[in-house]
């Protein structure tokens, strides 16, 4: 009686067999020729002597259960063991029906039931071994031929392994089934324009056939899982389905998930549902845009907070990611508790960096996808988890591209994740070497939002301009334009040679882009990074942009600048700017020019800018006053937000005085008498920094550039909306 000992370990213990065996199962116990625990089966089948050689299965997850070779020695065989697997093979045995031996047209006719599922395990093997075996399959026809042969006994596991694997070798089959097939009509046409014989351009012709049926098969495959998957959702368990819909999403079938969802939304069903179970359905529902209504998805969410105590960092922040992919939201108390569990258990979770660094970068993006606001401590604790170094090493360009869109997104600064990648060289050139096109425009824009004007933007616009210069960029117009901008809003003089490279390539490609629904803000762009151009005082000749796009790209930027200047000028002041507007014009006579007295919402003389209010001083300054709002900040450090800073500079570029009225400082004000104090102090603070440069001989421009960056804060702001 051959003996077979399958360990995790992958160390076998079995004596040979030439024959195909049945296996009984014996039960755990340790190997005599290793020291761990195994699984024994007994085979029933003819004994050879212990110097052959024999196939075994083995159990080693590193060799992925391969069939291997082995020559055992009898040293290694238990007689003991040999003995308990003839007793459970005799039991075997006996169990068969009277009629599995002597009919066996009849056993193999039988579509069902107790005898043709006996059957299967013993000329099969155990569930598991099945899997294995759908798992490795390496072609959709082999997949086919597996499914066909063992459908009777097919369970939930088995249709999810099945998925999931044509899934992988569907989609490769799909492409060289596509290259052969058109490799094969080439050769149809070379052999019709040299004029070969009938009957070899029929060969090829055949051969043409046969490349395109690949195709045939996988959508009879579909056509096979689609009806397995029928025939079983009434029999699965909440897991089971949440599996199936997954792997739905992995061969892109979403008409068997969608089949499958109503299934598990059922109440008998969804109570049984684990925190990974539903992420699963969000995840695949999201990946596959299935029609997942706003109570449906509320089910889920109401399902996963009530089993939230046991949910890893990967539920939550898979959940999240789904709902936002979706369009959904979370409603802001259930938020508020999944952001509780992830903070809580990140500490604990299990050392994988690479998993951590996409559950931070997820859950943030997915928060500000959806337009809500995390607490500043629950973003340190997340920040903090990503920028560890390890971490920070282990993570894709995806991931950081992916954590910085969100937090320009969510107005927060993190300045030591930024500062880390500048710190470490070689995590840095790893980043630039690895980043994609789109990961590297998101991260640059990041940097432009969040008024990060360091090494990072600096070095990501260089790799953008070579990536550019290459035959296959992979750049879009909005990308590019996009790039192009966020040098503009961070002032990067030194990259002016990359923007113009980007910009011109922008003006090849902007024709295409017409049809694009964000052709207005592409425009808008454009016209702004030739204002900064212009602004620069960069050597002569200076010219903007007018050496890469052409006149009439030029006036179109224009037009569609004005457009949006002018929407944004109609629109009414918020609260804040109209009380300040009204304390300016309650200061003492004397403090304007009789023809600069204030004005609110005025455009400058080349209607190139918004000013909140605009005067002129006695002293014939032109003064630009603008109330600082919360969204004009990001935290913590407080400081400005790129584009305001960008607007200011353009402001003292145009001759203005630019003085600034933090929210926190107006907000402290509660009379009439403390707000003009404070106005006049920052007016009579500007004189003399005016006058100190005029007796000096600086530059007014340099004055005015400078003038308000030393306005700094008497306090913590807070985020909420002005």
């Amino acid at each position: 009686m051959p003996l077979v000992v399958l360990h995790t370990t992958g160390n076998c213990c079995v004596s040979p067999s030439a024959a195909p065996v049945r296996m009984a199962h014996v039960g755990p116990v340790r190997c005599p020729a290793a020291t761990s625990w195994g699984t024994v089966w007994g085979a029933e089948g003819p004994t050879t002597t212990t110097t052959a050689t024999t196939n075994i299965w083995c159990a080693s997850a590193a060799t992925c259960r391969r069939l291997c070779r082995w020559r055992p020695a009898a040293a290694q065989l238990c007689p003991r063991r040999l003995t308990a697997a003839a007793s459970a093979a005799q039991r075997l045995q006996a169990a068969k029906p009277a009629a599995a031996g002597t009919n066996a047209g009849q056993q193999g006719s039988s579509n069902g039931g107790d005898t043709a599922r006996e059957g299967w395990w013993e000329s099969r093997g155990d569930a598991r071994l099945l899997t294995q075996q759908l798992t490795a399959a390496t072609s959709p026809e082999q997949l086919l031929q597996l499914l066909q042969q063992n459908e009777v006994c097919l369970d939930h596991i088995h249709i999810s392994a099945a998925y999931t694997r044509a899934g992988k070798v569907c989609g490769r089959g799909a492409g060289a089934a596509a290259q052969q097939q058109a490799s094969a009509a080439a050769a149809v046409a070379a052999a019709a324009a040299v004029g070969v014989a009938e009957q070899q351009a029929s060969t090829i012709a055949a051969a043409e056939a046969s490349a395109g049926g690949g195709e045939a098969v996988q959508q009879q495959l579909l056509s096979v899982l689609h009806k397995l998957a029928e025939r079983l959702q009434q029999q699965c368990s909440a897991w089971g389905l949440a599996n199936i819909i997954w792997s739905c999403s992995k061969l892109s079938s979403p008409a068997t998930a969608q089949l499958l969802l109503p299934q598990f939304l059922q109440a008998s069903r969804l109570q049984q549902a684990t925190p990974q179970g539903v992420w699963l359905v969000l995840r695949a529902a999201a990946t596959l845009k299935l029609q997942l209504g706003a109570a449906e998805v509320q089910q889920l969410l109401d399902r996963l907070v009530a089993v939230l105590p046991g949910a890893k960092p990967q539920d939550v922040s898979n959940t999240l990611w789904a709902v936002a992919t979706m369009g959904q939201q979370v409603p802001p108390q259930q938020l508020q508790q999944l952001l509780d569990r992830l903070v809580a258990v990140l500490p604990d979770a299990k050392p994988w960096h690479q998993r951590m660094a996409y559950v931070v970068s997820d859950s943030l993006w997915a928060v500000a996808t959806m337009q809500r606001q995390v607490s500043a401590q629950h973003l340190q604790q997340l920040l903090a988890a990503f920028g560890n170094c390890k971490q920070l090493a282990a993570a894709q360009p995806g991931h950081t591209a992916k954590l910085l869109w969100a937090c320009a997104k969510l107005h927060y600064l993190p300045l030591q994740l930024l500062q880390s990648l500048q710190e470490h060289p070689n995590q840095l050139q790893l980043l630039l070497a690895a980043a994609k096109p789109h990961e590297l425009v998101n991260m640059v824009w990041a940097c432009g939002e969040l008024g990060y004007a360091g090494e990072l933007p600096e070095a990501l616009l260089q790799r953008a301009s070579l990536l550019q210069g290459g035959v296959t960029c992979g750049f879009t117009v909005p990308q590019l334009c996009s790039l192009c901008w966020s040098a503009a809003v961070l002032d990067l003089l030194q990259c002016v040679p990359q923007v113009l490279q980007l910009a011109s390539a922008a003006s090849q490609l902007l024709n295409t882009a017409s049809s694009d629904p964000h052709i207005c803000r592409i425009l808008w762009w454009l016209h702004q990074v030739h204002l900064w151009l212009l602004d620069s005082q960069l050597p002569a000749p200076n010219q903007g942009l007018s050496c890469v796009l052409t006149q009439q790209q030029l006036e179109q930027c224009r037009a569609s600048y004005d457009r949006m200047t002018l929407s944004t000028a109609h629109t009414q002041p918020f609260d804040r700017q109209k009380l300040v507007f009204d304390a300016v014009l309650q200061l003492p006579p004397g403090t304007w020019q009789p023809a600069g007295q204030p004005q609110s919402r005025q455009l400058t003389d080349d209607r190139a800018h918004l000013l909140d209010i605009s005067a002129v001083t006695a002293s014939r300054v032109q003064v630009a006053v603008e109330v600082v709002a919360p969204y004009d900040y990001v935290q913590p450090s407080n400081t400005l937000r790129g584009p305001t800073l960008f607007r200011h500079r353009a402001l003292a570029a145009r001759g203005y005085a630019v003085v600034r009225v933090p929210y926190w400082d107006w907000d402290a004000l509660h009379s009439t008498e403390e707000q003009q104090k404070y106005l006049l102090t920052k007016l009579s603070n500007l004189q003399v920094r005016v006058d100190a440069s005029v007796s000096s001989g600086v530059n007014e421009h340099c004055v005015f550039s400078c003038w308000g960056q030393l306005d700094s804060p008497s306090c913590w702001g807070h985020l909420d909306p002005a």
